[in-house]
């Protein structure tokens, strides 16, 4: 099977083929997505399992950066590995039937939304509340009056799940910039067992409190500044089991302060100045720690090709069906326009018949009337007047 290592094992949830989120009505994470993702996901991905080192049940461990992308499920590998086609060694989830078309959609145009996670929501959190380690202790006075300041400071302390007393705190989510204090008053909240400060400028005392939070299980760090000489402090996290470096200086010397976290499940150190001689030293102490340097990224890019590729085409096709319909309608406007004119002209020559054909009966008519009427007397002709005769000439003229 092909590896891109970022994400190894099943992914049970699902993403689909990139169709238009434009036509997409408004995700509801809790109606539309978190039912598909404890349906098919949580049981690989979830708080007891870390398939490929990733959890789905909360949004600190779904959603960060190359995961699950906000706003880009093409550069998201969850959907990368999603979209292949259905017989690809690298398809996700690999075994059974994929998502059906609507829930694929679904969970794609979630991603195209912003990937909005409702704040401290946990897929599965009855089941969750079971398989920890107890409810957890109850917070102590001290601990309610740090969580009292922390809230002042707008960072928000909240249960993992319903019925658990353990806490996390997100502050990847409320900016990059904290106060000292912050950090200290978190020293003090030991209820909590996970910290995403992806991001966040933290200081070399930042990170000593930090490691004082003897209850911490996971712990996001990537895209901080930390470096060797400020991790040291991690290496008290004796309860710690996920720790993610990606994109910090850390090299081969920081990774050895990491051989005593034997609790230790997952270790990524993606975009790291680690080499491959420092991770196979610390694989050969910590030999059941997953530890992730990254995906193939040649992989990932024929992987992306493809998804252009399929979309590109799938477009294409789009438009193809487009012109062929816009072309037929227009043939079918053409023919219409023919078969009316021709009908207009057909109807104009039979009238025309219609009328010749009525003017040639009324001439006949007129023409047999005109024989049946008997003919006119011609009036009788008048005699030529008398002649008047000469007047005879006067004796008188005689006698001349």
């Amino acid at each position: 099977m092909k590896k891109i290592t970022l994400l190894i094992g099943t992914f049970a949830g699902s993403l689909l083929l990139a169709l238009d989120a434009s036509a997409a009505g408004k995700i509801d994470f809790k109606k539309d997505i978190a039912s598909i993702l404890e349906k098919r996901c949580i049981e690989c991905h979830g708080p007891d399992k870390k398939k490929g080192g990733l959890r789905l049940h909360t949004k600190d461990e779904a959603v960060q950066d190359e995961i699950i992308t906000p706003g880009k499920p093409d550069e998201s590998e969850v959907y990368a590995r999603i979209v292949l086609p259905k017989d690809d060694d690298d398809i996700m989830p690999p075994k059974g039937d994929p998502l059906t078309t609507a829930e694929q959609q679904k969970i794609k145009d979630w991603i195209s939304q912003g990937a909005i996670w409702p704040s401290g929501f946990v897929i599965g959190g009855a089941a969750l509340a079971k398989k920890e380690e107890g409810p957890g202790p109850a917070a102590t006075p001290d601990e309610k009056k740090a969580i009292a300041e922390l809230e002042k400071a707008g960072v928000s302390v909240r249960q993992i799940a319903q019925k658990l007393n353990w806490t996390y705190v997100n502050l990847r989510v409320i900016g990059s910039k904290f106060d000292a204090k912050v950090f200290a008053q978190l020293a003090r909240v030991q209820t909590l067992q996970e910290l995403n400060a992806a991001g966040v400028n933290l200081t070399a005392a930042d990170i000593a409190n930090i490691g004082k939070l003897k209850n911490l299980k996971r712990l996001h760090l990537e895209h901080t500044t930390v470096d060797d000489k400020t991790l040291a402090p991690v290496k008290n996290l004796a309860n710690l089991e996920y720790l993610n470096l990606f994109n910090t200086k850390v090299t081969d010397a920081g990774l050895n302060q990491l051989a005593s976290l034997k609790k230790l499940k997952s270790l990524y150190l993606f975009q790291t100045k680690t080499t491959g001689k420092g991770v196979a030293a610390l694989k050969k102490q910590m030999p059941k720690t997953y530890i992730d340097t990254g995906w193939d990224l040649k992989e990932l890019e024929k992987i992306k090709a493809e998804i252009k590729a399929r979309e590109e085409a799938r477009k294409k096709k789009e438009e193809e069906e487009k012109k062929k319909a816009e072309a037929k309608k227009k043939a079918d406007a053409e023919a219409k326009k023919k078969a009316e004119a021709k009908k207009k002209a057909e109807a104009k020559k039979k009238a025309d018949a219609e009328a010749k054909k009525k003017a040639e009966a009324e001439a006949k008519k007129k023409a047999e009337a005109a024989k049946k009427k008997p003919a006119a007397k011609k009036p009788a002709a008048k005699k030529p007047a008398p002649k008047k005769a000469a007047p005879k000439k006067k004796a008188d003229d005689k006698k001349k």
